[in-house]
Protein backbone atom coordinates (compact mmCIF):
# COMPACT_ATOMS: atom_id res chain seq x y z
CA UNK A 1 0.00 0.00 0.00
CA UNK A 2 1.29 3.08 -1.06
CA UNK A 3 0.59 6.28 0.98
CA UNK A 4 1.24 9.73 -0.12
CA UNK A 5 -0.35 13.44 -0.84
CA UNK A 6 -2.65 14.53 -2.39
CA UNK A 7 -1.80 17.40 -4.82
CA UNK A 8 -3.62 20.09 -7.03
CA UNK A 9 -2.53 20.53 -10.27
CA UNK A 10 -1.82 23.82 -9.07
CA UNK A 11 1.41 22.23 -7.08
CA UNK A 12 -0.54 22.79 -3.39
CA UNK A 13 -0.67 20.17 -1.46
CA UNK A 14 -4.18 19.20 -0.18
CA UNK A 15 -3.92 16.61 2.02
CA UNK A 16 -2.87 13.06 2.49
CA UNK A 17 -4.24 9.33 1.28
CA UNK A 18 -3.91 5.84 3.05
CA UNK A 19 -3.09 4.10 -0.09
CA UNK A 20 -3.29 5.17 -4.12
CA UNK A 21 -5.30 1.96 -4.67
CA UNK A 22 -8.48 3.63 -3.71
CA UNK A 23 -8.32 6.38 -6.34
CA UNK A 24 -8.65 6.38 -10.52
CA UNK A 25 -8.31 8.44 -13.09
CA UNK A 26 -11.43 10.56 -13.41
CA UNK A 27 -12.64 9.51 -9.79
CA UNK A 28 -15.02 12.54 -8.24
CA UNK A 29 -16.39 11.11 -5.05
CA UNK A 30 -14.65 9.67 -1.99
CA UNK A 31 -10.91 11.67 -2.74
CA UNK A 32 -11.39 13.32 0.87
CA UNK A 33 -10.98 16.61 -0.01
CA UNK A 34 -12.95 19.29 0.86
CA UNK A 35 -13.34 22.50 -2.28
CA UNK A 36 -15.42 24.58 -3.54
CA UNK A 37 -15.05 23.16 -7.16
CA UNK A 38 -15.59 19.52 -8.35
CA UNK A 39 -11.90 17.58 -7.97
CA UNK A 40 -11.01 14.72 -9.95
CA UNK A 41 -8.22 12.32 -9.77
CA UNK A 42 -6.18 13.72 -12.91
CA UNK A 43 -2.57 11.75 -12.18
CA UNK A 44 -1.50 8.93 -10.18
CA UNK A 45 2.18 8.54 -9.30
CA UNK A 46 2.34 4.49 -8.18
CA UNK A 47 6.38 5.33 -7.55
CA UNK A 48 5.73 8.47 -4.81
CA UNK A 49 2.35 7.65 -4.19
CA UNK A 50 1.14 11.28 -4.96
CA UNK A 51 -2.12 11.69 -6.40
CA UNK A 52 -3.21 15.10 -8.25
CA UNK A 53 -6.44 16.30 -8.50
CA UNK A 54 -7.91 19.25 -10.40
CA UNK A 55 -11.06 21.10 -12.24
CA UNK A 56 -12.15 18.56 -15.24
CA UNK A 57 -10.48 20.79 -17.56
CA UNK A 58 -7.22 18.90 -16.38
CA UNK A 59 -8.67 15.67 -17.05
CA UNK A 60 -8.44 16.43 -20.85
CA UNK A 61 -5.13 15.25 -22.59
CA UNK A 62 -4.29 15.50 -26.28
CA UNK A 63 -2.81 12.09 -27.06
CA UNK A 64 -0.46 9.39 -25.60
CA UNK A 65 2.22 7.19 -26.22
CA UNK A 66 1.69 3.40 -26.86
CA UNK A 67 3.30 0.66 -25.19
CA UNK A 68 4.00 -2.73 -26.98
CA UNK A 69 1.81 -1.28 -29.89
CA UNK A 70 0.66 -3.56 -32.34
CA UNK A 71 -0.72 -3.68 -35.65
CA UNK A 72 -2.74 -7.04 -36.64
CA UNK A 73 -1.59 -6.20 -40.38
CA UNK A 74 0.36 -3.65 -42.07
CA UNK A 75 -1.40 -0.62 -42.45
CA UNK A 76 -1.16 3.22 -43.49
CA UNK A 77 -0.22 4.90 -39.93
CA UNK A 78 -0.61 8.24 -41.73
CA UNK A 79 -4.44 7.97 -42.03
CA UNK A 80 -7.22 8.73 -39.64
CA UNK A 81 -8.24 5.64 -37.01
CA UNK A 82 -10.54 5.72 -34.43
CA UNK A 83 -9.37 5.38 -31.09
CA UNK A 84 -11.45 3.08 -28.14
CA UNK A 85 -9.45 4.09 -25.15
CA UNK A 86 -12.23 2.17 -22.51
CA UNK A 87 -14.07 -0.60 -22.39
CA UNK A 88 -17.77 0.12 -24.22
CA UNK A 89 -16.56 3.82 -24.57
CA UNK A 90 -17.16 5.31 -27.94
CA UNK A 91 -14.83 5.24 -30.61
CA UNK A 92 -12.67 8.83 -31.23
CA UNK A 93 -10.93 9.69 -34.23
CA UNK A 94 -7.06 10.03 -34.11
CA UNK A 95 -3.53 9.07 -35.55
CA UNK A 96 -0.36 8.32 -35.07
CA UNK A 97 2.30 10.90 -35.07
CA UNK A 98 5.71 9.40 -34.99
CA UNK A 99 6.58 5.88 -34.74
CA UNK A 100 10.78 5.33 -33.24
CA UNK A 101 12.79 2.81 -34.57
CA UNK A 102 12.60 1.95 -30.41
CA UNK A 103 9.14 1.01 -30.80
CA UNK A 104 7.12 4.54 -29.32
CA UNK A 105 4.38 4.91 -31.21
CA UNK A 106 2.86 8.45 -30.49
CA UNK A 107 -1.25 8.62 -31.10
CA UNK A 108 -2.71 12.38 -31.04
CA UNK A 109 -6.74 12.62 -30.44
CA UNK A 110 -8.67 15.25 -33.09
CA UNK A 111 -9.89 16.60 -29.91
CA UNK A 112 -8.82 16.21 -26.45
CA UNK A 113 -10.45 13.23 -24.48
CA UNK A 114 -10.78 12.78 -20.91
CA UNK A 115 -9.50 10.41 -18.60
CA UNK A 116 -7.12 8.87 -20.70
CA UNK A 117 -5.07 6.26 -17.97
CA UNK A 118 -2.09 4.46 -18.48
CA UNK A 119 -2.15 1.05 -18.06
CA UNK A 120 -5.35 1.22 -20.32
CA UNK A 121 -5.95 -0.44 -23.64
CA UNK A 122 -6.50 1.36 -26.53
CA UNK A 123 -7.52 -0.45 -30.09
CA UNK A 124 -7.48 1.04 -33.16
CA UNK A 125 -9.92 0.80 -35.80
CA UNK A 126 -11.01 1.61 -39.57
CA UNK A 127 -14.64 1.08 -39.38
CA UNK A 128 -15.47 -2.19 -38.24
CA UNK A 129 -11.86 -3.44 -38.82
CA UNK A 130 -9.67 -3.53 -35.50
CA UNK A 131 -6.22 -2.77 -36.87
CA UNK A 132 -3.99 -2.90 -33.91
CA UNK A 133 -3.59 -1.44 -30.56
CA UNK A 134 -1.44 -1.62 -27.28
CA UNK A 135 -0.93 -0.67 -23.55
CA UNK A 136 -1.08 3.45 -22.86
CA UNK A 137 2.23 4.57 -21.81
CA UNK A 138 2.25 8.11 -21.30
CA UNK A 139 -0.21 10.79 -21.61
CA UNK A 140 -0.04 13.91 -23.47
CA UNK A 141 -1.32 17.14 -21.96
CA UNK A 142 -4.26 19.37 -24.06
Amino acid sequence: MVRGEICHENGEVLGMHDGIHKFTVGQRKGIGIVSDKPLYVTKIDSESGKVSVGEEEFLKRSGFTFDKFHLVRKVDVSEPFEVRIRYRSQPVEGRVVQVSESGTTQMAFTLPQRSVTPGQIAVLYRGDEVLGGGFIHQVAGT
